[in-house]
Order: structure tokens, then sequence, then C-alpha cells
């Protein structure tokens, strides 16, 4: 019997991206309404109380324009080439760089996320797929999510979001998920700020799912910093 790769199945199914090419030159094409919405039209009500998401494609677009447009200085996002807020797509450059995968990474996430988080923008959606390295940068590549707010509580939860999707991306390595919480903590300088909101009740749907000796090592990590 031919097996199943469900995790490559649930990726197509709710993926909004693809790579084509225009002449020679390859772009990426993103549009709002395709499966991604019924990922959050799940999600967003689950987590209702940890964070804003929104599920209308429109907004979701609307979001992610604002933030691609703005001027960062530590990371980079894609240079938008095109968009159709009536079809509801984006077209954006295709970058030759390879997904975050080790614990140095982290560095490079945790001086984004300052920039970020200083600048009073939050992400929301801060898993490991949206964003690629290449040399000594790293880019953003999904901030759909993505809003303007000042509260600790919710730079937290892209905190919260971060290290669930790290537990799992490091499952089979304890020690490099360390590396990795601590590789953050050194590009991200306000962390004694909200280590104490990673914690709030408000977050204990998330936290909860965290294997239990990394939950236990972020406890003792962030909050004796």
């Amino acid at each position: 019997m031919t097996s199943i790769n469900f995790r490559f199945l649930i990726n197509q199914i709710t993926s909004q991206t693809i790579v084509k090419k225009e002449g020679r030159v390859p772009i990426v094409l993103k549009c709002y309404e395709s499966g991604s919405s019924l990922k959050w039209f799940i999600l967003s009500p689950m987590f209702k109380s940890s964070y804003p998401y929104v599920v209308s494609p429109s907004e979701r677009m609307k979001r992610e324009l604002e933030f691609f447009l703005n001027d960062w200085e530590t990371f980079r996002v894609p240079r938008v080439i095109d968009f159709d807020l009536k079809k509801k797509c984006m077209k954006r450059e295709y970058l030759d760089a390879r997904p975050l995968e080790r614990p140095e990474d982290f560095e490079l996430v945790g001086v984004a996320l300052n920039e970020i988080h200083s600048k009073g923008y939050l992400m929301g959606d801060t898993k490991p797929q949206n964003y690629l390295v290449k040399g000594d940068t790293i880019y953003v590549i999904d901030a759909e999510q993505a809003i303007k707010c000042n509260s600790p509580r919710l730079m937290a939860w892209d905190l919260v979001v971060l290290f669930f999707f790290a537990s799992y991306l490091f499952i089979n390595s304890y020690e490099r998920f360390k590396e990795a919480i601590e590789h953050f903590k050194q590009g991200y300088p306000r962390i004694n700020d909200v280590a104490h909101y990673v914690f709030d009740y408000h977050n204990l749907g998330l936290l909860s799912i965290i294997p239990a000796p990394f939950l236990m090592y972020l406890r003792r990590s962030l909050l004796n910093s």
C-alpha cells in the first residue's frame, strides 16, 4: 500500500504560493484566497485570546503589504513586484536562500524580531518556515498576520510561537534546541522585559504542547536571564 505523506498533503492544501517564471526570471505568486484561508479559519478561534489573527484574505494581504513596504535595517523582505487588490494576489521576488534550520540561525531571528518589536510591530506567525537565510542575512518572507502594536504580552506571543515550532524542529536533539534558545537570546536584547509574559495564561494552549523537557528548559532559561 502506498503511504501518504500527510505533512506534504497539508502543505499543498494550505499553500498560498507558487514559483513561476516570467521570461527566464523566477518569481513567487501568492494568492490570499487559497487554502490558507481555511488554515486561519481554524486557528483564529483557537487562539483568539492570544493574538488578533484575521481570516479575511484582503486584510491578510493588507497586513503583509504594509510590512513588506516598510524600511527594515537588520533583515530583509522580498521585493514586491506587483499586486492586485481585486484578485488578492501579490508577485514578489524569488529568493535563492536556504530554510532556517540551524541553532545559530535563531540569533538572526532574535535580531530581526528585536527590530520588529522596537518599531511597534508584531508578527503573530513566527514559525521557522517564514524565514530564509542567505549568508549572514535573514529574510522574513511571510507577514500576513503582522500588526502595529506595542503590547509586551503580544510580543511574548511571537516568542511562544517561535519556541513552539523550534521545539519540534529540534525534537530529536534537546541540545540543539537549547543552543537555538541561547542564540535567540543573544539577538533579542529585550528578553528580560518580555520573558515573564511568555508564561502568561493566554499562552497556555500552545505552551502545553511543547514537549515537557523543552518547556522546563525554556522556563529556566528565560526566567533566570
